[in-house]
């Protein structure tokens, strides 16, 4: 006798959101492309210095230093999860991709809730905050998250969820101890913010230099690349003027980055990149990569544009 799953007649399955079923995020997506292109030609300073340089990951690797040296300290915590090309290893593996912001801007957290002039029952059981350790301590690899909810139903179907994707006890031991001292969850954080904040702030200078602005920010592991201008010259800038520009990048200058409309944006010519998840010298040839490209183009089209100054109005980056 067969089993049927769902009986007939049954009611249709949801609408999915345009955001879940856009292909500016699918597996034929530039950001999967690039992903490809960094993975069939990797750069590396001494064994393939001409390799794609990979900045299209949102990944914090400024700080992993401290965890690896806590745990050297802390062999009792450490478990098999030892300092050391193995625990970094082990720390960052995985195929995709923070921190309060560095100036305090007003913000809302779950936290808040109880705070807020609503309808506290109601808004509660709405707010649900996905949360993991992937950003601010840089540990993807170890797949840890967080969901936080007022909401029964979700914690149920979250707890449901989570018997496929069992954190082991020893990767919670080792967390647990390393989270519960507040000494050096504090060094950390300061350490991680002021790292964060200083190579943003060298990227932005850089770019700057060569005629690239970025999008103002505060916090974050990326910056905004403002590229519009390189649009414009033979016309009106279109997102397919856009996702040539990326491919030109990504081909001849070897750096994978990522095209503002994978992420949703409203207007052609903006490129996320990202610059935590490398060391500085990597960065640095980065940077002076796309210096030497911005030099090449300023060069071809002289007396055909006239530079535009860094642009401060708001452009819409949400996946609404």
């Amino acid at each position: 006798m067969g089993f049927q799953l769902f009986p007939a007649g049954a009611a249709p399955s949801p609408s999915l959101s345009h955001v879940a079923t856009s292909a500016a995020h699918g597996e034929d997506s530039p950001y999967f492309a690039g992903w490809k292109a960094y993975n069939e030609d990797p750069y590396d300073a001494v064994t393939n210095p001409d390799g794609v340089i990979q900045m299209g990951l949102a990944e914090n690797q400024v700080s992993l230093d401290l965890l690896e040296d806590y745990l050297r300290e802390h062999p009792e915590v450490a478990g098999s999860w030892v300092a050391g090309d193995s625990f970094r290893d082990n720390a960052l593996f995985q195929d995709y991709h923070g921190l309060d912001a560095f100036r305090n801007p007003r913000r809302t957290t779950v936290a808040d809730l109880d705070d807020v002039d609503v309808d506290v029952a109601t808004a509660a059981g709405r707010v649900h905050v996905v949360y993991s350790l992937s950003k601010d301590l840089g540990l993807p690899g170890f797949r840890v998250g967080v969901v936080h909810s007022r909401n029964d139903a979700v914690v149920a179907a979250a707890r449901r969820m989570s018997s496929f994707t069992l954190v082991s006890s020893q990767t919670q031991r080792t967390l647990a101890a390393v989270l519960s001292d507040e000494a050096f969850v504090d060094a950390y954080v300061r350490a991680n913010r002021e790292r964060l904040r200083a190579r943003r702030e060298h990227v932005v200078a850089v770019l700057a230099r060569a005629g690239v602005p970025c999008l103002r920010g505060n916090a974050g592991l990326f910056v905004w690349m403002d590229m519009r201008r390189l649009l414009g010259v033979d016309g009106e800038a279109t997102f397919a003027g856009e996702l040539r520009l990326w491919d030109m990048m990504l081909r001849e200058v070897k750096i994978n980055i990522s095209p503002g409309s994978s992420c949703h944006c409203s207007e052609p010519g903006w490129f996320r990149v990202c610059f935590a998840n490398m060391s500085l010298a990597t960065l640095d040839v980065a940077l002076e990569r796309i210096g030497r490209f911005m030099d090449k183009w300023s060069n071809a089209t002289v007396g055909k544009i006239n530079y535009l100054q860094p642009n401060r109005h708001e452009v819409n980056f949400s996946a609404n």
